[in-house]
């Protein structure tokens, strides 16, 4: 049984990554992400908590000096970590030579995204041909296993419908009606009613696993419904049903509990439910890495109870124990600074920061990164405000500013990712980036440094914002 896999990238493959690892979650397979050249990678090679089936290798195993400097690191100390590596790990680019495709690099540095490189067909096959090595490995023991065809009806309808476009759009414009979650909603439905249409068609070891993507995509859809402050398309009692009989039927499938708690997630009355659905997990699963979005997730939930203030900032730094993510930083960072602790905060903030520094630095980081980047450089404007730090509330303000009005249009990420539609995207990140804070910080700054023309600058701005 195929049940997680470590999927290992640097920087410049991070999109592959994302491809590969929105169709593994899509299935129903557990993902751990670990980014060569990060600290604590090397880590992550020797945890033996995580227990996964398969490792893969999504870059390249041999890298240019080109490649080495944009990294930040050398040609050697790469091929150093490739050689760490498991026995056994499958490398991504073997299948693609193995099936002679070749793709353009944009700047001899980042990759073409593979999904635009290759006709749909091709890519189709690329992809079920990859899952059918990462299946032997997770099924080695059965020496004589062959992948079941029916597993390509399944990435046929991934593909064709672009499950991972629209799965990475519903993370990075999260909450709020865009074009993204309309977009999204659409091809989750559609997804949906193909596979249903595969009911009965589905053989073998397929058949968990084609259970999980029906309502995989039902889920999503809901989200984007949610998003859109549509009504919900699949009743959530219903869908829940439909959860908990897959739990009932396959008793080792963690990943369906999960799916049990997100259902529940455009419900504001069901926090209940979510959390119970959530610890039933961490009874299988506490030290893993996969823990953390778990751990995320309730923290989350607990935000929304009165009183259950701690249980959230709790849940918060366990998640952040088990797989150090921005997110985790930015929430422990805001309930340090609802609690006075600026210097804590700062601390944490900074944190974030330090994750995003290699991406931020290659124009690289994708738009949740960017809306991340100008949030810490908002809230530490603020924290500056109150104690007084000109010269940084400044520093932290015009930071902000330059996320919005520059490092968005001057994105590599959203060149590659959204190709011709980069204007829509970019106009959807921008709209949710509100700088109506950093401009009323400013201009009380320059207020109290007695600076009138900056300060009627800022203001200006404010007022433009604000309609004041």
């Amino acid at each position: 049984m195929l049940k997680s896999v470590m999927l290992i990238h640097e920087i410049a493959h991070r999109m592959d990554f994302s491809y590969l690892a929105e169709m593994f979650r899509f299935l129903g397979v557990f993902v751990c992400e670990g980014i060569l050249l990060e600290d604590g990678f090397e880590d992550i090679l020797t945890d033996k908590k995580g227990n996964y089936d398969v490792y893969v290798c999504v870059g390249s195993r041999e890298i240019t000096k080109k490649q080495a400097d944009a990294l930040g690191c050398t040609v050697e100390k790469y091929a150093w970590l490739i050689n760490r590596l498991p026995q056994g790990t499958i490398y991504f680019n073997d299948i693609l030579v193995k099936n002679g495709m070749k793709r353009p690099s944009a700047d001899g540095v980042l990759p073409i995204p593979i999904e635009d490189c290759f006709p749909q067909k091709q890519l189709m096959d690329l992809i079920f041909n990859f899952l059918e090595e990462v299946l032997k490995l997770a099924y080695r023991e059965n020496g004589s296993f062959k992948a079941d065809k029916t597993w390509k009806d399944l990435i046929q309808v991934y593909v064709q419908n672009r499950l991972c476009f629209h799965s990475m759009n519903l993370q990075y414009y999260a909450k709020k009606p865009s074009i993204a979650a309309e977009l999204a909603k659409d091809a989750f439905i559609q997804g949906y009613h193909q596979l249903t249409a595969l009911a009965g068609k589905v053989q073998n070891e397929v058949v968990m696993h084609y259970k999980y993507t029906v309502l995989w995509c039902s889920v999503k859809a809901n989200t984007a419904c949610d998003y859109q402050k549509d009504i919900l398309y699949f009743p959530i009692n219903d869908l829940a049903e439909q959860c908990q009989q897959l739990c009932r039927e396959y008793k080792g499938f963690t990943n369906a509990k999960i799916l049990l708690g997100m259902c529940y997630e455009p419900s504001r009355g069901s926090g209940n439910e979510a959390l119970m659905a959530f610890d039933s997990v961490l009874k299988e699963m506490n030290e893993s890495c996969f823990a953390s979005a778990v751990y995320y997730w309730m923290g989350k939930r607990f935000e929304t109870f009165s009183g259950k203030e701690k249980d959230a900032a709790k849940c918060y730094k366990l998640a952040n124990e088990r797989k150090e993510k921005f997110r985790n930083y930015f929430k422990l960072a805001v309930i340090e600074r609802n609690q006075g602790n600026y210097e804590k905060a700062i601390e944490l903030f900074d944190a974030i920061l330090d994750k995003l520094e290699r991406k931020l630095d290659m124009h690289f980081a994708d738009p949740l990164e960017l809306e991340y980047a100008f949030k810490v450089y908002s809230q530490k404007c603020y924290i500056y405000s109150r104690i007084n730090r000109y010269e940084k509330v400044i520093e932290m303000g015009e930071n902000a500013i330059r996320i919005k009005e520059k490092e968005i249009g001057n994105s590599k990420y959203f060149n590659l990712f959204y190709g011709k539609q980069k204007m829509t995207y970019s106009n959807v990140l921008e709209e949710r980036l509100k700088l109506s804070t950093a401009y009323r910080l400013l201009m009380e700054t320059y207020r109290g440094l007695r600076n009138k023309e900056k300060e009627m600058e800022y203001m200006e701005k404010w007022k433009s914002v604000t309609g004041e």
